[in-house]
């Protein structure tokens, strides 16, 4: 499994040249798991609306800068697919 930045042109390319599947997150409103609707909360961290297979969710993130958002995307299509 191949899980790549929808946000990154280069990275979003690499999927042509895989024959793993293929998964993306960030913030891009093509990504699998999309976070989107980013409210920065300053040092006490940021709130996103994260949606993956057509739920969403409002999560907090106790991080201080939003662009952690693309970081946190990823996490649950990993849990998903262990279980």
């Amino acid at each position: 499994m191949a899980i790549l930045n929808a946000d990154d042109d280069l990275v979003r390319a690499m999927a042509a040249h895989t024959r793993a599947g293929v998964s993306s997150f960030g913030l891009d409103a093509a990504a699998d798991v999309r976070g989107s609707d980013v409210e920065s909360l300053g040092a006490d961290g940021f709130r996103f609306t994260l949606t993956y297979r057509g739920e969403l969710r409002r999560l907090f993130v106790r991080l201080p800068a939003p662009i952690s958002c693309r970081t946190s995307s990823p996490a649950p299509r990993q849990a998903s697919r262990r279980g």
